[in-house]
């Protein structure tokens, strides 16, 4: 009987790769986090920080679903990626006596 159930293999992103910059200089130590969603449930979450040169690279993402992309009663599936960006800059604090 499990068998009968067949899995779809959902292309939900591609890599994710760049280099995150202020002003033209490098952003270290930020934390980007990243949401992938199909059909209105969160499917994958995950979060990278960027290097000492501001790199930062987030892999392909395929899932396993009983839910094909497009079907006969509905068109189409939607899936989204949303990708936010944790970043806390700290002003030098200048003491003039």
């Amino acid at each position: 009987m499990f068998g009968l159930i067949k899995k779809y293999s959902v292309h939900m992103c591609s890599e994710v790769k760049g280099v995150l910059t202020l002003k033209g200089a490098p952003v270290e130590g930020a934390l980007i986090k990243r949401n992938l969603l199909f059909a209105n449930k969160v499917e994958k979450e995950d979060q990278v920080t960027t290097g000492y040169d501001g790199s930062f690279y987030l892999p392909e993402v395929v899932i396993d679903s009983k839910k094909p992309m497009g079907s006969p009663i509905r068109k189409f599936r939607s899936s989204r990626q949303l990708c936010f960006l944790d970043l806390f800059i700290q002003k030098p604090s200048v003491l003039i006596i």
